[in-house]
Parts: C-alpha cells; structure tokens; sequence
C-alpha cells in the first residue's frame, strides 16, 4: 500500500491549507476524500507527526459567488488554523469511533468527513498489522 502525502492533493486551495498547518509535500495522509473539479471538496486526516492527527475538510466554487475563499485569500490561513483538528492519535481514534458509530446515510455518495476518517482508521490498522 502505498502513503497518501499532502503532495498528492489536487483540490483548490490545497497549497495554502498545507501552507496554513505547517505541512510540507511529504506530510503523510492517512485517510484524504475529495472531487476534484472546478467545483469541489476535501477532507483529509493528516499525520505531521508521530503522534498526533489533523482533520480538516473544504470546499470550494469556480468563481467568488460559490467560493467563499475567492475574494478572501488573506483570511484563509487564520481560518483554517482555528477550524482544523489537532489530537493525539489516541483522540483521533477515540473520534473515529464516534463518527463510525452513526450509520452513514443512504445519499453518502461523495467526499466526506466520514470516508476520510475511515480510510484513516484502515491505514492505521494496516500500519499496526491489524485488520481494518
């Protein structure tokens, strides 16, 4: 299986997110849900560090009237720095299990915070030698 790095995101704004949480192209993805097209969104479970997960998801539109970052690019680092997630992965698994407890709808058919932290908990269960 191969790892998932932040350099593999292809969504909008995805440099200046990085950018924003202090990661770099090798930062190691452990579980990324996105579309990516002039329209989009992603969500992703990072892991900068040895013990410690981010979780944080956009989206984004193909001009200022469906993209709210479109005539705020100054305003994205503060924001993305106060919304995202920081856990140890101890936390991050504890949040894992509340997510995964509540069925995902029928109409879950896109990217989501839900499918990025499941392919999180799987990568870290093949990590560990454990069944996903």
């Amino acid at each position: 299986m191969s790892e998932t790095k932040w350099s593999d995101v292809g969504a909008r704004w995805a440099e200046e997110v990085g950018s924003a949480l202090g990661f770099t192209k090798e930062t190691p993805l452990l579980g990324l849900s996105e579309e990516v097209d002039y329209q989009g969104s992603c969500y992703f479970v990072a892991q900068p560090a040895p013990d410690e997960a981010v979780i944080y998801g956009w989206s984004y539109g193909s001009c200022s009237g469906c993209d709210s970052w479109e005539d705020r690019e100054s305003e994205i680092a503060p924001e993305v720095q106060a919304s995202a997630q920081r856990m140890t992965l101890a936390q991050f698994r504890e949040h894992a299990a509340s997510v995964l407890a509540v069925p995902a709808p029928d109409y879950d058919s896109g990217p989501s915070h839900r499918k990025a932290v499941e392919y999180a908990v799987a990568a870290l269960a093949l990590a560990h030698g454990e069944t996903p």
